[in-house]
């Protein structure tokens, strides 16, 4: 023989040995099935991940909420000193009225009681065609 038919017989014979080999790992490993986790791996891992992702959301709640906490209390500051301004500085009836007014007879915090009284006086608008209007929205 020829050094280039020993040449092709050994590639060959090579090449039929790695495909050999492929084939065989290959059909080890589709005849292997996965290994699967424990039901008690699955549960375990699940909870894990649900407390993870309940304590993020309530963290980002808690944070939420401390944030409209303060802004709400910015506002209420910011409204009780323009409340102040308009009673030392409005021209309409006397400063006493107006004080009277603004502290006594405006309601600031609506209880459930006065929040139905409003959505009713707005039905009895609506009932006789009285303007444009609007569904309140509150504050909590």
């Amino acid at each position: 023989r020829s050094r280039e038919e020993e040449g092709g017989i050994s590639l060959s014979l090579a090449r039929s040995l790695s495909l050999s080999l492929s084939l065989s790992l290959s059909f080890s490993l589709l005849a292997r099935p996965p290994a699967r986790p424990s039901a008690q791996g699955v549960i375990a891992a699940a909870s894990a991940s649900a407390e993870r992702a309940f304590a993020e959301k309530e963290t980002k709640e808690e944070e939420g909420a401390d944030v409209l906490k303060q802004l709400r209390q910015l506002l209420y500051l910011q409204g009780r000193e323009q409340r102040e301004e308009i009673i030392r500085s409005r021209p309409e009836f006397d400063e006493a009225f107006r004080r009277d007014y603004f502290t006594r007879h405006i309601h600031y915090q609506l209880a459930e009681d006065e929040k139905r009284g409003i959505a009713c006086f707005g039905g009895l608008l609506r009932k006789h065609g009285l303007g444009p209007v609007f569904e309140p929205v509150f504050a909590s």
